[in-house]
């Protein structure tokens, strides 16, 4: 049924209907490990103006939207041990993947389909008790063809085929020092047929000086193939005008970060710490330019020109209250910029800090469950500078176990929070100002649910 709780002539959720089919094999040896995964998807989310609510729908057509997704993936992996002594194996893995998605918002259309197929061979050994080797190849092919069609039955659809093979070898070697120090570097080449060679490396370190504290730290190097339209659908869901720049570069990117862990014993129980860092810079970045130089109504999508960055800083806890009832805390700063017609200004969208408290308890059989979640989302910033405040969520769950199926009931977002006027000109669904795609919190209020899921050992 349409649900359109804050009156604004659009359903608040789509109606959807989806089908899920997936089947592992397995086979397993003293020498030869290998399992093979085949699944299918049919998914359709239908959405758009409520034709209980719409305004003066005889005067103009109805802005609908339609979501219709299609994929079809298999997978096989196969382990073969060479030497049991030194944990010396070889491994292969194949994936092939089919997807189909024809989507419509409104008067635009976008059809797209993509072909994947990816193959990895690796080799690994113990070369001595303190030393690893793992060496490998891959080879990695995408095909996309692209319809992209803004005004629908007024104009024709243009369409564009791209191809990217990508073969690559890496070799990553590891020293461990008993459980006190482990040190990975590694280093990987890849040839894409669009943009190149180009090497990726990597390090990572872990060292533990007690069974109390735990220091982890990375650098690395990472690369991408945009995909604009592909990548961000639903950002057609306003009345901008779109523009996708013919020459995206790769995405490239230095990330490295370190993270302190603390085991304390507090109390008779263990008290788990742990605060991490993290920090990204994009040499080359894709991004999303609304309304900017280039004039009103517009997305860009363009390459980057200028800074764009991510720190990332968190702290959570874990700890054991009494006997079954265990307690999460976590709490996260964002601090992601980038640069948009020469200004560097807070990536929109993204929340400069976000809350979590959890509250889990067991009874002593087990047959019972309860959990409590409350979760704080910070405020940030939108396409046109402006801001949203922060908000609270409260999720809530009661789970009874049986021998053979649980039962659960539960609520979300119970406290009722939702956002005024998630859609921007609502009421003028064919206008350039209409735009649904700033929705930066919930849209639907409070909600309930119960469920049943059943334990089958073997059928």
């Amino acid at each position: 049924m349409d649900h359109d709780g804050n009156g604004d002539g659009f359903m608040d959720m789509p109606k959807l209907r989806q089908y899920n089919l997936m089947h592992r094999w397995a086979y397993v040896s003293p020498r030869w490990i290998s399992q093979l995964m085949l699944r299918g998807l049919h998914d359709e989310r239908n959405g758009g103006q409520s034709r209980k609510h719409s305004a003066d729908s005889s005067s103009e057509p109805l802005y609908a939207t339609s979501v219709k997704t299609n994929r079809y993936e298999a997978q096989w992996k196969n382990g073969f041990t060479l030497n049991a002594d030194h944990n010396t194996s070889v491994a292969l893995m194949l994936h092939g993947s089919w997807h189909d998605a024809d989507n419509i918002f409104g008067r635009t259309e976008y059809d797209v389909t993509q072909k994947n197929g990816y193959a990895q061979l690796m080799f690994e050994t113990d070369i001595t008790e303190h030393h690893n080797l793992s060496v490998g190849a891959s080879l990695n092919h995408d095909y996309y063809d692209e319809r992209f069609n803004p005004l629908g039955a007024l104009a024709r659809a243009e369409s564009t085929v791209s191809k990217e093979t990508t073969p690559g070898v890496y070799a990553q070697y590891t020293y461990k020092l008993g459980e006190k120090l482990t040190v990975m570097p590694g280093v990987r080449w890849d040839h894409s047929s669009r943009y190149g060679g180009f090497f990726t490396p990597r390090l990572h370190l872990k060292y533990s000086p007690n069974s109390i504290v735990t220091l982890r730290t990375s650098v690395g190097k990472g690369y991408r193939s945009p995909h604009a339209l592909a990548e961000n659908v639903s950002l057609l869901a306003s009345g901008r005008e779109i523009f996708v720049s013919p020459d995206l570069k790769q995405e490239e990117a230095w990330n490295t970060g370190a993270s302190l862990g603390f085991n304390i014993p507090l109390f008779g129980r263990n008290l788990e710490l742990n605060a991490e860092y993290y920090y990204t810079d994009f040499v080359n970045q894709m991004i999303m330019n609304f309304d900017g130089a280039s004039g009103q109504h517009t997305l860009r999508f363009e390459n980057l020109d200028g800074k764009s960055y991510s720190h990332t800083f968190q702290v959570d806890a874990t700890y054991a209250l009494f006997s079954g009832m265990t307690a999460t805390a976590a709490f996260r700063l964002n601090d992601v910029k980038c640069t948009y017609d020469g200004s560097l200004r807070q990536k929109p969208l993204t929340s400069r800090y976000k809350g979590l408290l959890t509250l889990s308890y067991k009874t002593p059989l087990e047959l019972w469950q309860f959990d409590v979640t409350g979760q704080l989302n910070g405020g940030g910033e939108l396409y046109d500078q402006s801001s949203y405040p922060a908000y609270f969520q409260l999720q809530a769950q009661v789970t009874r176990e049986f021998h053979h199926f649980s039962l659960y009931v539960g609520g979300e977002n119970l406290t009722n929070y939702k956002i005024d006027d998630p859609i921007r000109h609502a009421h003028h669904p064919w206008s350039a100002a209409f735009d649904a795609t700033q929705v930066w919190g919930p849209v639907t209020g409070a909600m309930a649910y119960v469920g049943v899921r059943f334990k089958l050992e073997k059928l």
